[in-house]
């Protein structure tokens, strides 16, 4: 995985400042990329620091989960290089991203959503989480499209989840204590201050023009006003 960022501010025109964090990774082996994600959901030493009803709670949802997922990405390994599985493209970006928070900007990164909350519909909530060195929560979402950007889909896809007769995010509040987010962290999110992460596949190999595209596209715009940071994370595939 390659990594590559940038810092922009924006002033809106009541004064308040919005910090952009665009980052740009560049995955070029699927394969091995696959068997790190393998080791990064199995991983379970996490749940031995939970208390005792969290830790009956979670470890057989997240053994069988990761169970699930595991058999994914292994499909992923043994499918044809030039072949990105859907399903997998998906979660290769919630990971990554995750991983490209905590080497770059020294985010704690929370285990993956889908290992410990419970998936209801195909559209249960955001995709992964990640607390920011301001202990403030970061609600991550992440698209995979085989052709095109899919930065506009994500940013939608957040826009709906903080709607007031929804907030996936406060919703997301009671376990993300129980998996050790910070007192102050969840004390900032009740508080409605919570950052965001729209993670997204690129198939352009004109970083450029995806940036400027992106950060000029009307919903993510909106999503800018929503909070103090917002994290792009483009992904590319070679």
């Amino acid at each position: 995985m390659i990594i590559q960022k940038c810092e922009l501010i924006k002033q809106f025109k009541d004064g308040t400042p919005c910090n952009i964090q665009y980052i740009e990774l560049i995955i070029d082996n699927i394969q091995d990329t696959a068997e790190d994600m393998i080791s990064i959901i199995t991983e379970d030493s996490w749940i031995s620091d939970l208390d005792p009803i969290c830790k009956v709670s979670y470890q057989y949802k997240v053994k069988n989960t990761s169970k699930k997922l595991t058999e994914i990405f292994q499909n992923q390994i043994e499918s044809p290089q030039q072949e990105i599985l859907n399903t997998f493209g998906e979660y290769m970006i919630s990971i990554e991203s995750g991983e490209a928070l905590k080497q770059s900007l020294n985010h704690k990164v929370f285990p993956l959503a889908e290992l410990w909350k419970e998936k209801l519909t195909g559209n249960s909530g955001f995709d992964f989480h990640t607390e920011t060195p301001d202990e403030l929560i970061a609600f991550g979402e992440a698209k995979y499209r085989s052709s095109g950007n899919a930065y506009r889909v994500a940013a939608e896809q957040i826009q709906e989840f903080i709607q007031p007769e929804i907030r996936k995010d406060l919703g997301d509040a009671s376990f993300l204590r129980d998996i050790r987010a910070s007192q102050n962290a969840i004390q900032n999110l009740i508080n409605n201050k919570r950052d965001f992460i729209l993670a997204y596949s690129m198939n352009s190999s004109n970083f450029d023009i995806v940036k400027n595209n992106c950060l000029n596209d009307s919903v993510i715009k909106e999503l800018e006003k929503e909070t103090s940071t917002l994290f792009l994370i483009g992904v590319h595939i070679k």
